[in-house]
């Protein structure tokens, strides 16, 4: 499958400015597309899942470094998988979802400060939705489910990010199984720069 390097403008809403454009840029694609992203994040953090036992529900093992991991949708739970490599290839560990049949699985990421970057690696190329507060950033679905690595980086700060599962059908949903994430607070000046004309783009765009 051949990468996806997209750039689009999206309407969102961010709390210093309702109603504003914002940009999001996605790099999508098989794991080797990964270094696009990772080569404009600057400094970024990564949470590998690994050193805890299989099984161990998650709460909050992430809280020292900023990050609280919860469930959106009720009667699922969270826990920490492995070592199965066939479905967490980056080390062999990662979270999945699993509960009541029939329900969009989920698993909602907060940071105690906004960010500006978002990465990871799925088994399934899930949908994120980004948001600053209760106001939602950017609401973006996957043009193929099968993607592994997905990256995001955002002219508009978010402190939470919902990941939801992409439906195969009414009645059974695909657990969001992630292998690694990353996050940035702020992404590298290329990037700031290319974001910052799809947002004018967007706005004249708009005007017209």
């Amino acid at each position: 499958m051949k990468h996806q390097v997209v750039t689009a403008a999206v309407m969102g809403f961010a709390a210093v400015a309702p109603g504003c454009l914002a940009a999001l840029t996605v790099i999508g694609g098989p794991a080797t597309v990964a270094s696009q992203w990772f080569g404009s994040a600057g400094a970024y953090t990564t949470i590998d899942f690994t050193g805890h036992p299989n099984g161990t529900r998650i709460t909050e093992q992430y809280a020292s470094l900023g990050v609280h991991f919860g469930l959106a949708t009720p009667l699922i739970w969270l826990k920490i998988q492995g070592p199965y490599p066939d479905t967490y290839p980056q080390d062999g560990w990662g979270i999945n979802t699993g509960g009541a049949s029939g329900n969009y699985p989920t698993v909602d990421v907060e940071f105690d400060e906004p960010m500006r970057g978002f990465a990871m690696f799925a088994h399934h190329c899930p949908e994120a939705k980004f948001y600053l507060g209760t106001q939602i950033v950017h609401d973006w679905a996957p043009m193929n489910g099968q993607a592994p690595f997905t990256g995001y980086f955002s002219d508009e700060p978010f402190d939470r990010v919902v990941v939801r599962s992409i439906n195969t059908g009414p009645y059974n949903p695909i657990l969001v199984k992630l292998d690694n994430i990353y996050f940035t607070t702020v992404p590298s000046p290329s990037v700031a720069v290319a974001l910052g004309i799809a947002a004018i783009i967007g706005r004249k765009r708009r005007r017209k």
